[in-house]
């Protein structure tokens, strides 16, 4: 079960990146990818506050592998303030990591990252630092 500091936190992050997203799809003109990437992260959450509210364990664990394949997703998004939010997403996960020495999320193995994710993050964030300069 996730500590309620945890939950907190989790709360307060995931709420801020959907109220941006919805800031982002209502303001912005989305291509056909980045307005279903959008939708989809936000049904996702809608999934992951009902799987922190009622400690759906499972729930919690698929959409704790998701996230790295949402992240891996964003790298085809083309909207500037999606990959703003995502490259600040994938530094806040690694930021969580170094100061809670561990995943927010662990509940797979207890841990919630390792040496593989952490290289996953590394890549993630430097294609999307990358992408962002490269359309700025």
């Amino acid at each position: 079960m996730i500590a309620k500091k945890d939950k907190i936190k989790l709360y307060i992050l995931t709420g801020f990146l959907d109220i941006i997203f919805l800031i982002i799809l209502s303001l912005c003109q989305l291509s056909f990818y980045d307005k279903g990437f959008t939708i989809i992260m936000l049904f996702f959450h809608i999934l992951f506050y009902i799987g922190l509210n009622y400690n759906v364990k499972q729930l919690i664990d698929y959409l704790h592998y998701l996230i790295f394949f949402s992240l891996i997703a964003a790298i085809n998004l083309s909207n500037i303030y999606l990959l703003l939010l995502t490259l600040f997403l994938a530094i806040t996960i690694k930021l969580l990591w170094i100061y809670e020495k561990r995943c927010l999320l662990g509940t797979v193995d207890g841990r919630g990252y390792d040496n593989e994710s952490e290289v996953l993050i590394l890549c993630i964030t430097i294609i999307l630092a990358y992408k962002i300069g490269k359309l700025h």
